[in-house]
């Protein structure tokens, strides 16, 4: 694969896409940087939808190196400017490639990655952007997925929004995936066999597989780490201990059945679709009836989101 053949790691926050970064990371040819945001925030919410302009690009440049997720990337603001404004392309695509381009060879590695899981609402515009990329979708059981998040500082506890996501990132997956590009990993597979999915994974994106993926993902491949702090720097740290499988089935002792229901109700069709076999079968309408009522209840009661990027 050529080393300008980009690497995208998505899926639904909490689905192990930082485990899967931190393996690809520790290879010698590849550097997955921190999450950038870059589209789902930074893009998305800039009041142009392209930068037609220097005077446009010197805006947006000033917003994105202002937030903690340039300064995740640990690279030179002013050297990175100068290479954007050498290479003459105002774009968000210019900016996006000049970053990670410069963050992989801050590490000295060939070939560039990134990994945002809510990049899969963006799909259209990175397919767009890069035709040969290659793109790998972690998929998690849904219900993992909401215990999981419902531990950090940022996801809450409204399972049945869990599940929607959850399900919106399954419909952007299937979206696209007829083209080839995008190949689907799950969570427990890569944790309860790790070097054979990681072995997969090196073939999918058109590399060797290197021991060292499953052994060396410390410090030195993500060296990001220095600069997190509170559950960021946790999550980073957790995904670098020895790999292990309790993880897959932890929700069974941490999420009520009550929430289990309403995420079973939710996306029954979808578990059986993907292998996630449900534990109260098929739902029937006092089931359906709890779901209607929640959502009522969301509606008038729901209290402001707090989204992951603006958590840190």
């Amino acid at each position: 694969m050529s080393d300008n053949t980009p690497i995208f790691i998505i899926g639904m926050p909490r689905s192990g896409t930082t485990l899967l970064s931190s393996m690809l990371s520790a290879h010698s040819r590849i550097a997955i940087s921190p999450e950038t945001h870059f589209l789902s925030l930074y893009v998305h919410k800039f009041r142009h939808d392209e930068l037609t302009s220097r005077e446009m690009f010197e805006e947006f440049w000033r917003t994105f190196i202002a937030g903690d997720r340039f300064g995740n990337m640990c690279l030179d603001a002013a050297l990175c400017h100068d290479c954007i404004v050498a290479a003459g392309d105002w774009t968000y695509r210019g900016v996006f490639e000049v970053l990670l381009s410069a963050y992989a060879r801050s590490l000295n590695k060939p070939r560039w990655g990134e990994k945002t899981p809510d990049h899969y609402q963006h799909l259209d515009r990175l397919m767009q952007w890069y035709p040969q990329a290659q793109v790998i979708f972690m998929l998690r059981d849904p219900r993992a997925v909401s215990a999981s998040l419902q531990k950090t500082d940022w996801g809450g506890n409204d399972v049945v929004t869990h599940t929607r996501r959850w399900r919106n990132a399954i419909v952007a997956y299937e979206s696209h995936k007829a083209g080839g590009r995008i190949h689907l990993i799950k969570y427990a597979d890569l944790v309860a066999e790790p070097e054979q999915t990681c072995r997969r994974v090196c073939e999918l994106i058109g590399e060797q597989f290197e021991s060292g993926m499953l052994t060396n993902r410390g410090a030195e491949s993500q060296p990001q780490l220095a600069r997190r702090q509170g559950w960021a720097r946790e999550q980073i740290e957790q995904a670098q201990q020895p790999i292990h499988t309790q993880s897959i089935d932890a929700w069974r002792n941490q999420m009520p059945r009550r929430q289990v229901a309403l995420i079973e109700t939710e996306v029954y069709d979808l578990m059986k679709q993907y292998g996630f076999e449900p534990d109260l079968g098929r739902p029937g309408p006092l089931r359906r009836l709890a779901l209607i009522w929640n959502r009522v209840q969301r509606r008038f009661h729901a209290p402001p989101r707090r989204t992951q990027e603006a958590a840190h």
